[in-house]
């Protein structure tokens, strides 16, 4: 087994002490790196720099070294690990820990939707001792798994959501194909990218239907068979702030669909509380991104001119913002407008991303991920289908001339 990187998040010390023993325990000593923090920021400061497999924190939690606990520090530093705010590397496996009854009932929720699991501390108990090694030993199944199964390692994994003209836009730019791979009763293709000496390998697949679930399930798929460092979801999509002609890199993905369908009245009417949930990409590869974007925009205004098709209709801009995911197509001004009404800032709307990023995040950590997708056409009638392909087209020429810039760049992203 892998050594595993534990770090604890709590003021108390007595109670971080006996979470680290229970920990060395079924981990043993050799195997595992624990590191104590008694604050928010000094976990924030570790967060930055070193990724860590399992995360123990307190709710009642200081913000600062030596500060007074609030009961909302705790969960203050979660949502920004949520959030991948602050450049922080996401654990693999989250457990909090409260001695307070309050504390967990009001933050159960936010620990359930993300899979986290929130234990109840008692001082004069060993149940909570119990429960913190159920999850070490399921931790170290996991483990044991991941590093007994055959796994093809890629550098890329690229994602669409149609294999046709999506998918296909991006078989076009590689000349070899250097095998097919049957993994989960399908066929993957392996290609490979060459950028002066460096190869790098990538992996190619579409989902078998638009839509969230579609899409998460094949990137799943992708990170449990291939162990990528970069994962791409490619592909088109509509134009909110953006124009036809645009690329849109998805910061956040914003399922505009979620929510809770009430009974008005004593009537029949039911109504529609929104409750949008949103997932981000990587902050690394935002970075990298923008970086880019700022610096090689020659490269990105040069690849209309190499589409053999209808003309491009404008020069592509490449905007960052957030994307708006939902499970159908649009044709609609009335809903784009009510999208627009919500969130002023949205870029785009599509089907896939939120689905992309669920996936990505509960990965391993270090996985680097984002979507960056073209825009066809703007959600509104009439909604055609002319621009489908040169989108394609510049999503997948755009993404493939990222990655020759990482490597150009001897990028760490790609290790």
């Amino acid at each position: 087994m892998n050594r595993l990187t534990c770090l604890v998040v709590d003021d108390d010390p007595d109670k971080a002490s006996q979470i680290q023993e229970v920990v060395c325990r079924e981990f043993g000593d050799d195997f595992v790196e624990i590191v104590c923090v008694g604050s928010a920021y000094e976990a924030g400061q570790r967060m930055r720099k070193s990724m860590f497999d399992l995360l123990f924190i307190d709710l009642n939690l200081p913000m600062r070294k030596d500060g007074e606990a609030v009961g909302d520090g705790g969960i203050k530093l979660l949502k920004q690990v949520m959030r991948a705010t602050g450049k922080l590397i996401r654990p693999s496996f989250v457990v909090g820990i409260t001695a307070f009854e309050d504390l967990a009932s009001r933050d159960v929720k936010d620990f359930r939707e993300q899979g986290w699991a929130l234990i109840q501390y008692e001082a004069d108990s060993a149940a909570w001792e119990s429960t913190i090694a159920n999850h070490c030993r399921q931790i170290a199944e996991i483990q044991k798994r991941y590093a007994s199964s055959e796994v093809d390692h890629v550098d890329v994994c690229i994602c669409t959501a149609l294999a046709e003209p999506e998918l296909r836009a991006c078989k076009d730019i590689f000349s070899v194909k250097l095998k097919s791979v049957e993994k989960c009763g399908r066929n993957f293709d392996l290609y490979e990218l060459i950028v002066g000496e460096r190869k790098v390998s990538v992996c190619l697949a579409s989902a078998s239907e638009m839509g969230i679930a579609s899409i998460a399930s094949l990137t799943t798929q992708l990170i449990c068979n291939f162990r990528p460092s970069v994962c791409l979801l490619l592909g088109i999509c509509a134009g909110i702030r953006s124009e036809i002609g645009d690329l849109v890199i998805a910061e956040s993905s914003v399922n505009y669909q979620t929510g809770k369908w009430e009974q008005a009245d004593e009537s029949l009417e039911a109504v529609f509380k929104q409750e949008p949930r949103y997932h981000t990409a990587s902050p690394r590869i935002l970075e990298a991104l923008r970086c880019f974007n700022s610096e090689r925009k020659d490269r990105i205004l040069a690849i209309p001119s190499a589409f053999r098709g209808v003309d491009p209709p404008k020069a592509p801009a490449t905007n960052i913002g957030p994307v708006a995911c939902g499970a159908a197509v649009i044709e609609s001004e009335q809903i784009v407008g009510d999208l627009q009404f919500q969130n002023r800032k949205l870029e785009g709307l599509e089907m896939e991303s939120y689905g992309f990023y669920v996936a990505c995040r509960n990965a391993y950590p270090g996985l680097e991920y984002a979507m960056i997708k073209a825009v066809c056409d703007t959600g509104r009638p009439p909604k055609r289908d002319e621009f489908q392909s040169y989108a394609s087209f510049l999503s997948a020429e755009y993404a493939i001339a990222f990655l020759r810039d990482l490597v150009e760049r001897d990028s760490n992203l790609l290790l």
